[in-house]
C-alpha cells in the first residue's frame, strides 16, 4: 500500500474518531493523539524540508485558534474537553493530521492556487456540518458559521498555495548561492 494511500486513510479514520468518539472518551482521545502522532512521524520521515513542515503545523495551531474564535464567539458548541477557552483537543489532533496528509499527498500540486481556493471554500463547511450532524457540536449559529468557514477554508488553502511558493522561491535561491 502506498505511503499517500496510507495517509489518506489514517486521517479519514482519525476524522471519524474525532468527530463520533473522542469528544466523548479521554480515552478515544488518546488513541487519536498517538494516531495524530504516527500521521506526523510518517509525514516527516517521508521528507526533509523541515522548514516547510513547520510552517505547515503552524498553520493548524492557527486553524485550531480559529476553531478556538467560532466556538468563544457561540457560533458553533463544539464537544468534548477544553483548555480554558481554546476548542477542544480532538480538532488540534484533527488539523495537525490534516496539514500532515495535505503534505503527503499533495505537496506537489500547489500552484493550481484558484482551485486549491475554492476546493477549501467548499470542503471546510461541508466538513464541520457532517461533523455536527454527526454530534461533535452543535450549530449555534449555522449561517455564520457556514460563511466563516467558507471564508476560512478559502483562505487557508491560499495561505498553503502562498506558503509553499515563497519556501519553494527560498530553496531555489539558497541552492543557487
Amino acid at each position: 500500500m502506498s505511503m499517500k494511500l496510507f495517509a489518506t486513510i489514517n486521517f479519514y479514520i482519525l476524522w471519524l474518531i474525532a468527530v463520533m468518539l473522542a469528544p466523548d472518551s479521554l480515552l478515544w482521545l488518546l488513541f487519536l493523539f498517538l494516531l495524530t502522532a504516527l500521521q506526523i512521524f510518517l509525514c516527516l520521515k517521508q521528507f526533509n524540508f523541515k522548514l516547510k513542515i513547520s510552517l505547515f503545523f503552524l498553520l493548524g495551531l492557527i486553524s485550531w485558534c480559529v476553531d478556538t474564535l467560532i466556538s468563544v464567539f457561540q457560533l458553533i458548541d463544539f464537544k468534548g474537553d477544553h483548555f480554558i477557552f481554546f476548542a477542544p483537543y480532538w480538532l488540534l489532533f484533527l488539523w495537525l493530521a490534516f496539514i500532515a496528509v495535505f503534505i503527503q499527498c499533495f505537496h506537489r500540486h500547489l500552484q493550481h492556487v484558484q482551485l486549491w481556493v475554492i476546493a477549501g471554500a467548499l470542503a471546510l463547511p461541508f466538513n464541520y456540518y457532517l461533523g455536527c450532524k454527526l454530534g461533535a457540536g452543535v450549530f449555534l449559529q449555522p449561517l455564520y458559521a457556514m460563511i466563516c468557514y467558507i471564508l476560512w477554508g478559502g483562505g487557508l488553502f491560499l495561505l498553503i498555495c502562498l506558503l509553499n511558493s515563497m519556501i519553494s522561491r527560498y530553496d531555489n535561491s539558497s541552492q543557487k548561492t
